[in-house]
This record gives C-alpha cells, structure tokens and sequence, in this order.
C-alpha cells in the first residue's frame, strides 16, 4: 500500500498522516495532540497562529503539540523549514573519583568542589530525602525541582514560560525535607532510581563516597519515572533551556548532565533537538555532557558505500518482541533501493526513494517505509524502517535482512544504518557489525562533550 509523502515532515509522523497503525509510536500518536519539533523562519506568535501549542522557542527551533490533522497545513506553510517527532530517549563508581582524576583538583591546592556552579540533571529525578543532597546544616543541595510528568494539584503550579509540569523552589523542597519522606507537601518521587544514581556521582556531598563536584548546586528535572523511557526529545530541549534560563537569572554558570540518548537520526549534529542544544551552548558559562550511549558492543550499527549495481545485504538478529526500527541514512549523490526478508526467506518488492509503503508480508508480520530523498536537515537520503507484529501478535524470530541496492549513475554512496534500543531489541550480526559512530543522539551535537564508559575494576573484584 502506498502512502502520502511529505518531505519536510519526520517518518516518525507519517502514521499520522496516513492513519497507518505500524511506524514506531503511533499508539500513542494516534490521538491527537502530537509533539513535535518545530524549524520555523518566524516569530512564536506566528507559529501559534498554525495551530501549535509551543512551550518553548528559540534560535528559529520551537517545541509544542498541535492536532494530527494539521500535520500537512503547518508544513504547507513556507516558513516551515521542518517539523519532527518527538522521540523516546533511553537511559544510557566509589573508585571513580581516583580513577578520573577528580581527587587531585578536590585537593589543595586547587580544592576545586564545584562552589557556585550550577549542575542540571535531566533523568528520573531525584530522591530528595538522601543524605548525599543535603547540606551540613540541612538545607538542600537542589535550589529547583521541575517535575514533567505531574500536573499541578492544589497551589502547585507551573514553571514560569511552560505549560505543563510542577515546579518546586527551594524554599518548598527544604519545606518537605523538615516535615519527612511521607510529606504530601512535595508530591515529587524518584521511582527508578536513574536520576538520583546520577546526581550522586555528579554533585553527591554523603562522604566517604562523594561526588565529582560536591559542593555544586542542583536543578533537577524529572522527564519521566522509567529509565527505559526517559521522555522525549521536545520535553528534553525544554529541560535544558529551562536550566540554563534559571541560571542565567541567578548569575551562574551551568553544566547539564543528560544520560539519555536515541539512535535515530543521522548522527551528524543537525537534528532539531542537537541543533536547540548547540544554539543555547554559543552562550558563555555553559557546558552540557552526554552519555556516549553504552552500545559500542549492542551490534546497532552497520556501515558500508555502494556503487551502481552494487548490493549489501544486512542480516539483523531478531529475538521477537513487537517491533524493530532501523534506520538508514546516505550520501544525496545515491539513490538506494530497500528489500526487507523475513527469516522464512520471503521478501517485499524493491521500494525506491520518495515512496511510503506499508506492506503486509505472508508471515503476520507488517512492515512500514519511508524513504525520503533530500531530508530537509541535511540534503542526505533516508530509510526509515519499522517491522511491526502485525496479525502474528510478535515478530517472528530469526535471521531477517535488509538488502540495499544502489542505482545512482555514478559515484559511490556511504551509507550508515542504526537499530533503536527498545526492550528486546534486534542487532545486526556479528560479521557486519560496525562499532564506530555509535554514540547516540544528542551527543553528535557540536558543542555537546559525549563522554564514554570504562570499567574502573577488573575481573576478581566485585562491587
């Protein structure tokens, strides 16, 4: 079945436009609103005329939600440069502080301790009520707490600017730490544990294992309860220009923390959420440090370049589950065709660039396409793929493949392929497994320091 294209609007989104049950999200993106980032050449006020209910904008990038139905009518419009989905970012040490170095500045004659700086920790949130967040007299170490994912009840309220969440100050958190865990004062909790493991090795005072910079002060905010889902991109780059926005107010300067991630994208620093980030890092006094990703070793990317003829066939592992995304991105100078097999050996018919295609295939399973020439980004070429259950209730096990066959005139055209992290996620086999270009996005964002993991134990040694 063929579906409607739109070049300006993200896969992500083409669900919605062609009321298409399978492309990744599109349970919850069937009813409207959706949210979405927004590259727009004009003033708030204008965009809000189109129908969008923006909570954030700046540097020509908004963040906001609008109905399904007027996904086409705002990328019709020529000030629209392009409109993306919001994405689901994933979660990406006593020893660590020697291990790194952080003891020697800590120490004098340097004593560095992180006094007058602000840390801003996006994740879970935070367990307020632990030793490690207080200081000696009691007070606590966050100044500001905003909570994303409540809604204000009694005198509770909005953070200033933004239409959703509770924000608490520190006057209401040092309020709720007198009265006891079991106050009903601050509403706020850290179910997971990410955030407050986080912040811990970020800012923690509780000795002997304290943090890397102890004495720093802390704005937290809490884009979701679940590490395997911690938020979205939209309510993320409305986290970081809300912690920047109140440091700037205080005078201070700031370093936000962000250990989430997505693998889609091109990984090349012109997503709207990396291109919100390096706007707002042009600025003096900020710094922002991302997880590198944690899946070097996940087989989540795959590389290669054709020719014209030429033909790469890419074996993914799939263990079940209900769906997969892979997503392929290359050169402008190609033009690719995608066949998608299943473990049984069947498979669909070539589908070209500047077609959308959702195909039923023999086993139950579903597959969505959308291949897009020219993304409005970065001039590249893209293939989004989702394989769906479908009528089977999972996807069939096995070996399934990608095959991708170029047809441009001439030149060769790289390619990079990424399967997204989800809760059994596919992988592509060992044997064209690349490592390379697997720190995930933001963290290809230019200004943004992407910072790898290494084990500070070896083998014998336990926790």
């Amino acid at each position: 079945m063929t579906k409607r294209l739109h070049r300006k609007i993200d896969p992500l989104l083409h669900g919605q436009l062609n009321a298409a049950p399978l492309v990744l999200g599109a349970a919850e993106l069937a009813s409207a609103p959706v949210t979405v980032l927004i590259d727009f050449a004009g003033s708030r006020a204008e965009l809000e005329s189109l129908g969008v209910v923006v909570e954030s904008f700046a540097d020509g990038i908004a963040t906001g939600s609008l109905d399904a139905a007027q996904l086409t009518r705002l990328a019709d419009d020529r000030r629209v440069r392009a409109v993306e989905a919001a994405r689901p970012l994933a979660s990406e040490l006593d020893l660590s502080a020697t291990t790194v170095g952080a003891d020697v500045v800590q120490r004098p004659p340097l004593s560095l301790s992180g006094r007058g700086v602000i840390i801003g920790v996006i994740d879970t949130g935070i367990d307020l009520w632990h030793p490690a967040f207080r200081r000696a007299d009691g007070r606590s170490a966050v100044i500001e707490l905003w909570d994303q994912t409540l809604s204000p009840v009694a005198s509770e309220q909005h953070p200033a600017g933004f239409g959703y969440g509770v924000v608490y100050d520190q006057a209401q958190i040092n309020q709720a730490l007198a009265a006891g865990r079991s106050t009903a004062l601050l509403r706020h909790r850290d179910t997971h544990g990410h955030g407050t493991h986080v912040a811990s090795i970020a800012a923690g005072s509780a000795l002997p294992y304290q943090g890397i910079a102890p004495a720093t002060d802390l704005i937290v905010v809490a884009t979701s309860s679940d590490a395997k889902a911690l938020g979205d991109s939209a309510r993320t780059l409305d986290a970081i220009r809300y912690v920047y926005a109140r440091a700037a107010k205080l005078g201070r300067p700031a370093v936000v923390n962000l250990s989430l991630g997505s693998y889609l994208g091109p990984h090349d620093g012109t997503s709207l959420l990396e291109r919100g980030i390096d706007a707002l890092l042009a600025a003096p006094g900020r710094a922002l440090i991302k997880a590198a990703g944690n899946a070097g070793g996940a087989g989540c990317h795959a590389s290669g370049s054709l020719k014209r003829n030429q033909t790469a066939v890419l074996p993914i592992e799939v263990a079940g589950g209900a769906d997969a995304t892979i997503d392929v991105w290359y050169a402008a100078a190609g033009r690719f065709e995608i066949i998608v097999g299943t473990p049984d050996g069947t498979a669909t018919a070539p589908v070209g660039g500047d077609e959308v295609r959702e195909l039923f295939l023999p086993n139950g399973n579903q597959v969505a396409i959308s291949s897009i020439l020219d993304n409005p980004a970065n001039g590249d070429n893209r293939i989004y793929l989702v394989l769906g259950a479908g009528s089977r209730g999972n996807l069939e096990a096995g070996r399934w493949t990608v095959t991708l066959q170029a047809k441009q005139r001439r030149g060769a055209a790289r390619f990079d392929a990424w399967i997204e992290r989800g809760s059994a996620p596919p992988r592509f086999a060992a044997s064209i497994a690349d490592e390379r270009m697997t720190v995930s996005v933001p963290g290809t964002a230019r200004r943004c320091i992407a910072v790898a993991a290494f084990a500070d134990r070896t083998a014998g040694h336990t926790p």
